[in-house]
């Protein structure tokens, strides 16, 4: 078979599933939590699943509006129940004229022209209030994506970090999409980071749901419970508990500071780091693994260096924008 061929039977299997997925929701009177998760699953397993289904969700509604206009005015007693007129013929139709249109709908929808753009500096913030009362806050060297929508709130967290603190609202979800993974919020305050091929996700309170797409994990998603931490990269994807106070900590740059809890020196530089122009370099193995405690204001690198040369007697040198600390 060629390639055009092969595309357009295996559109017409996504049109397929994409109208079950659809009759399952608007004719089901058992659709939950499980059957929810599921049908998650399966849209973020290709772009292609999302736009057909979008896009099939469009017709059938298009559809309903038309039929009620057609249809004869009906008694209460002749009127069908809900789930009644299901327009299958019609989806089928549908199915087989998006197999040809649906790879070219997908770049159009996936370019998000509509998209707001949220992005911080290196050592700023942002606070994001939505309508409902819901916030997002943009720790340093931040950039976010989102479309806010009567329907649903989603965001696309490309780089950095940002506590989510969402209200929730079953009729409008709240989902964040980070490094190929899904979070569904479920009434929560929770921590999302972002770095090149390694992801987090912390919950403080509430409930969201993760699923592992992307990692060598089973794929189905994993609900959170307040104090755990979903953490993923290419190969692996875990979950493990930690405290409150680490959590707390972990947000220490909310109010403007990091804090540290007998961390390695080669530690505390990389988070200083993120917030600063100027950087701090370890110069060897041995200093690298010296251990500090304390709490410093983000921005503050003077006094962090001046804590490694006056209280752990290292040498520090100062050159431009970078300051190195040896033994």
């Amino acid at each position: 078979m060629n390639g055009v061929g092969e595309l357009v039977n295996g559109t017409a299997a996504i049109e397929a599933a994409a109208a079950d997925w659809l009759t399952s929701q608007r004719d089901s009177g058992s659709w939950g939590e499980v059957e929810q998760s599921a049908f998650d699953i399966w849209l973020a397993e290709s772009s292609l699943h999302e736009v057909a289904y979008l896009r099939l969700e469009a017709a059938w509604t298009r559809a309903d509006r038309l039929a009620a206009l057609s249809r004869p005015a009906m008694t209460a007693k002749s009127a069908p129940q809900r789930g009644g007129w299901r327009p299958m013929k019609f989806l089928a139709a549908g199915a087989a004229a998006l197999a040809v249109i649906v790879a070219g709908a997908a770049q159009h929808y996936f370019a998000k022209p509509d998209l707001q753009t949220y992005a911080t500096p290196v050592g700023g913030q942002e606070r994001i209030t939505l309508s409902d009362g819901s916030q997002i806050e943009l720790n340093t060297d931040t950039r976010l994506r989102a479309n806010f929508s009567k329907d649903e709130n989603k965001v696309w967290l490309e780089k950095g970090e940002a506590y989510f603190e969402i209200k929730h609202n079953p009729a409008r979800k709240f989902v964040v999409m980070v490094n190929g993974h899904r979070v569904a919020d479920l009434g929560t305050k929770f921590r999302v980071l972002s770095e090149p091929g390694h992801t987090e996700v912390a919950l403080l309170e509430g409930k969201v749901s993760i699923d592992a797409a992307g990692t060598s994990g089973s794929g189905q998603p994993i609900v959170l419970k307040p104090g755990e931490v979903a953490v993923a990269n290419a190969q692996s994807f875990r979950v493990v508990s930690t405290n409150e106070k680490i959590l707390a900590d972990e947000l220490g740059w909310r109010r403007g500071v990091v804090v540290f809890d007998s961390v390695t020196l080669a530690e505390a530089a990389v988070e200083l780091n993120r917030y600063n122009r100027k950087q701090v370099a370890i110069a060897d193995p041995v200093t690298a693994q010296r251990r500090i405690a304390g709490t410093f204001r983000t921005n503050d690198i003077d006094g962090f260096t001046e804590l490694a040369q006056d209280v752990l007697k290292l040498h520090v040198q100062k050159t431009g924008n970078t300051i190195t600390i040896s033994h």
